[in-house]
């Protein structure tokens, strides 16, 4: 007899993750879900601890009868609205990563736009899904894939970008934009606010810049050193023409003094344009 594979116990957290946990298991140990009779939903409980048992049990047990009512009725307890606009403002954001195979961003996507809004319809979510994966390639490598099918489908999306990363093309440091297009879905509440987001950072980015610019122009000025002007006066003498450091009169502001030579007493010039015979004491 072979051993049952049991899920691991959910409490709180990523539901949507443990549901695929949880189906995985049925289908390896035979739960049946048939007209007559529904394995999963008498197994979901057993499962089931703090948090989610609460908001199982607290669900009308004619909206749990069966194992798709149970899983619809839990989505909407464990996920409120507004935990489900930010899993919207992250649908929108997400793009695919440098050397990430497109697999797996479309598997993520899925992901996300379930947590999102578990009630979309197959043909609404394969249209969010398939913009989403547009908007998220880079500009060289989306550029090439409309030039070769101007409407492609998701799956063909996924297939050309991977023919594509394999030739090696060199997109793998392109980060696509982010851009909120103009035309929103009726599915998604958070594209106003994520247009709101990204306007403000807009804002705060433009304001930052220009700090920074007006600092570097006040730590130029600052740093420029200021020339001393030689159409001004001589702080020694007092007289315009030269500088003090080339000033040959007696320090001092006023009426021009007279000089007396230190080497032969005689006034009129200095000692070092004294043309008598130096003295031993000068």
């Amino acid at each position: 007899m072979s051993t049952a594979i049991l899920p691991g116990k959910f409490d709180d957290g990523d539901f949507d993750a443990w549901l695929r946990e949880f189906d995985a298991c049925s289908t390896a140990n035979g739960w049946k879900v048939t007209e007559t009779s529904d394995d999963k939903i008498l197994k979901l409980p057993a499962f089931l601890r703090g948090r989610a048992a609460s908001n199982f049990y607290a669900i009308p047990e004619g909206e749990r009868r069966t194992y798709a009512d149970a899983v619809k009725a839990m989505r909407g307890a464990l996920c409120p609205p507004a935990k489900r606009e930010n899993f919207f403002a992250e649908f929108e954001l997400r793009a695919l990563r440098p050397d990430e195979d497109p697999s797996v961003y479309k598997w993520e996507l899925e992901n996300i736009l379930s947590k999102a809004d578990s009630t979309l319809s197959n043909d609404a979510k394969t249209a969010l899904l398939t913009r989403q994966f547009s908007r998220g390639l880079p500009p060289t490598l989306k550029l090439k894939m409309l030039e070769h099918n101007p409407t492609p489908t998701l799956n063909e999306m996924v297939e050309f970008t991977q023919r594509f990363r394999a030739l090696g093309q060199p997109v793998a440091a392109e980060i696509p934009p982010v851009q909120v297009d103009s035309v929103s879905h009726s599915s998604s509440p958070a594209d106003p606010k994520l247009q709101e987001l990204i306007t403000m950072v807009a804002g705060i980015a433009e304001k930052q810049e220009a700090l920074e610019n007006r600092l570097k122009r006040t730590e130029n000025t600052a740093r420029t050193p200021s020339r001393p002007s030689t159409s001004g006066s001589c702080y020694t003498c007092g007289l315009p023409g030269h500088l003090a450091r080339d000033c040959t009169r007696q320090r001092g502001f006023g009426p021009r003094r007279t000089i007396t030579c230190y080497n032969c007493g005689k006034q009129g010039h200095i000692a070092r344009e004294c043309r008598s015979p130096r003295h031993l004491n000068f």
